[in-house]
C-alpha cells in the first residue's frame, strides 16, 4: 500500500494484492518497487506501467539489498541467492547470477573491503568470493554456526545478529560483542543505524539495546 500523510490522517494512494506475506521491499533509483514475498517469490512493480511482474521461479524471498554494482540487487530466499538487474525497461529483467543453497538466506551484505558477499542463513554464516557458489564460513570458535538472522553495514564494519548473539566481522575474523555486563545478547533479531550512526539491537527476549 502506498500512503500519504494529511492533516486528517493517512490517505491510500495505491494498493496491490499479493496473497502472501511480504518480507522485504526495495525501491530502486528509477522508482521501480521490488517486493519479496513468502509464497510467490520476487515481484517487480514497474515505475512506468504500474503493473506487477514475476521475477524468477516463485520461491520464497526474504531479503533484497542493493549490490555494489550499478543497477543490480541481491536477493536471498528459500534455498537460493541471486543477483538481479534493475534495468528500468519492463521487458529487460535479467538474473545476472544465481546459486542454489541447502538453507534459507535471511539477509546479505557486501563486504566494503573486498566486495565479497556475506550471507546470514538458517544454517550459519556463508560467504561468496567473485560470484562463486557461497560456502559456509568456518571459524575455530564456531560462533556463527547457529542460525543467523541479520547483517548490517556501517562504514567498513559488518555486524551480524544471530540466535547466539551479536558479532562483528573484522578482516575475515568473527568477534563477539557483549552487553554492558559482559553478557551475551541472546537472539539478535534486528539491527539498524540511528540518525547519529549508533547501532540499535533488537533481541528476542532480551529487550532493545543501543550502542554507547
Amino acid at each position: 500500500v502506498s500512503v500519504t500523510w494529511h492533516v486528517d490522517g493517512i490517505r491510500i494512494e495505491e494498493s496491490y494484492s499479493f496473497g502472501s506475506i511480504i518480507n522485504d521491499i526495495f525501491i530502486d533509483h528509477v522508482n521501480n518497487i521490488w517486493v519479496c514475498t513468502n509464497n510467490s517469490g520476487l515481484k517487480k512493480i514497474s515505475c512506468l506501467q504500474k503493473v506487477l511482474r514475476q521475477i524468477g521461479d516463485g520461491r520464497s524471498t526474504f531479503t533484497i539489498k542493493k549490490s555494489n554494482l550499478k543497477d543490480e540487487l541481491i536477493i536471498g530466499g528459500d534455498g537460493y541467492c541471486s543477483r538481479v538487474s534493475t534495468s528500468h525497461s519492463f521487458d529487460q529483467i535479467a538474473v545476472n547470477h544465481s546459486h542454489d543453497l541447502p538453507t534459507i538466506v535471511w539477509d546479505t551484505a557486501i563486504d566494503p573491503m573486498d566486495c565479497n558477499l556475506w550471507l546470514a542463513t538458517e544454517d550459519g554464516l556463508y560467504f561468496s568470493k567473485d560470484n562463486e557458489v557461497p560456502v559456509k564460513f568456518r571459524s575455530e570458535e564456531k560462533l556463527v554456526n547457529s542460525p543467523n538472522r541479520v547483517l548490517l553495514l556501517r562504514g567498513l564494519e559488518i555486524w551480524l545478529g544471530s540466535i547466539s548473539g551479536l558479532f562483528k566481522i573484522e578482516k575475515g575474523r568473527i568477534v563477539e560483542i557483549f552487553g554492558t555486563t559482559r553478557n551475551r545478547f541472546g537472539y539478535v533479531y534486528a539491527l539498524t543505524l540511528g540518525f547519529d550512526n549508533r547501532i540499535w539491537v533488537g533481541t528476542l527476549g532480551n529487550g532493545l539495546w543501543v550502542e554507547n
